[in-house]
C-alpha cells in the first residue's frame, strides 16, 4: 500500500448470514517506496466454523496516486 492517496484495506468475513467486517484493517500508505518489500499478514478466523466468504475490501482515498496490491494468499483449515 504505496501512495499518498491510498485509502484503506479491509478483510472481511461472510458467516452465518451476515459479514463481519474489518477482520484486518489497514488505512493510509504502508510502505515507504513502491520498492518495498511486501507485509505479511496473519488473520486468525478460528472463531467462525463451516463455510464462509472471505472479502478483501478497499476504499479509495483519492485520485491515481496510490496502490494497493494483494499477494500469495494462503487459506488454511483447522489443525
Amino acid at each position: 500500500m504505496y501512495g499518498v492517496e491510498i485509502g484503506s484495506l479491509s478483510v472481511d468475513v461472510f458467516h452465518q448470514g451476515s459479514w463481519k467486517l474489518d477482520h484486518l484493517l489497514l488505512d493510509g500508505q504502508q510502505h515507504s517506496s513502491s520498492s518495498d518489500a511486501f507485509t505479511q499478514h496473519n488473520i486468525d478466523l478460528s472463531q467462525f466454523y463451516g463455510d464462509i466468504i472471505i472479502r478483501f475490501r478497499t476504499v479509495a482515498a483519492g485520485d491515481w496516486k496510490g496502490d494497493i496490491a494483494i499477494d500469495d494468499i494462503v487459506v488454511t483449515g483447522p489443525r
